[in-house]
């Protein structure tokens, strides 16, 4: 079976993708220019030399497929924010697609529609053990620009919540913008998610691999992890990261239960070759009328 993975680089997906690549073995069409449709398709029959193609549903913004395409097409939602203006995933259904929720949340939010949930983690080998705790914790870090209240991200990735743990608890904050894997979540002390919509976030599920104490929202594929703390408000947050920071042996003991969790269950490798087994075989779809 040949497949194509079309991808927004610059998003996650973009992570997951290349983890398709190294792990599953698959032709890989890279999407590097935009959103533009000419560009997505190259001569405009490209698609048509794989037998399976993994999108997500922005494709659907520019023009229309001729069926074929569409029984080919698996597309991957990887935001429960449909409709979202700045996440540009427009959730438009087509007969024959077939649907992949990377999360349980968002298989729930597309009723009517045969969507299967297939979960991403972490690629171990790019965010291996690296972080030992030695200090309590003064440095939070949440993956997301350093944005003001105007932006549609800001109420998406919970900013304000961020901002109101880290003057409440005096702790240092700190906006992961731009790095590599390397050095993504050095100079913090706990990775946190704050948001209120996710698919993943892919950030706790990469800290967590290399051994980064992590504190989330009950959103996405986080609250499905094995042992994670959750928070709803400021007050818990501060109170759990407290709670840690007067027993280190406590927090050593959650981060490496969620550590072993998050690299033998959501090991990218290990969820890639059973995404690629899954579309190997025979997937049924429900005909939208």
């Amino acid at each position: 079976m040949k497949i194509a993975i079309w991808i927004e680089n610059n998003w996650a997906f973009g992570r997951i993708a290349q983890a398709f690549k190294k792990y599953g073995n698959v032709d890989i069409y890279d999407w590097r220019d935009g959103f533009e449709s000419d560009r997505l398709l190259g001569s405009g029959e490209k698609w048509r030399d794989y037998d399976k193609i993994i999108s997500t549903s922005v494709i659907f913004n520019y023009r229309e497929f001729p069926e074929e395409f569409y029984q080919k097409l698996v597309c991957s939602v990887h935001t429960s924010e449909f409709d979202h203006t700045f996440f540009k995933e427009q959730f438009v259904i087509k007969p024959g697609t077939i649907y992949w929720g990377v999360s349980k949340e968002i298989c729930e939010k597309m009723k009517g529609v045969n969507v299967h949930w297939t979960p991403f983690g972490a690629d171990t080998d790019v965010f291996p053990v690296k972080y030992i705790i030695k200090n309590k914790i003064k440095t939070l870090g949440i993956v997301a620009a350093h944005i003001g209240p105007e932006h549609p991200y800001y109420k998406v990735k919970g900013l304000a919540l961020f901002k109101e743990i880290c003057e409440k608890g005096g702790f240092e904050a700190v906006y992961i913008r731009e790095k590599t894997p390397e050095n993504m979540f050095d100079g913090i002390d706990l990775l946190m998610c704050c948001s209120t919509s996710e698919g993943g976030p892919l950030g706790i599920f990469e800290a967590a691999s290399s051994g980064l104490p992590v504190l989330t929202t009950k959103v996405g594929n986080a609250q499905e992890i094995s042992g994670i703390a959750t928070f709803t408000t400021a007050q818990e947050a501060i109170e759990q990261i407290n709670s840690w920071n007067a027993n280190l042996r406590k927090l050593m003991i959650c981060t490496e239960r969620v550590t072993r969790e998050v690299r033998t269950n959501w090991n990218m490798e290990v969820l890639v070759k059973r995404s690629i087994e899954t579309l190997c075989r025979p997937m049924s779809y429900q005909p939208q009328v």
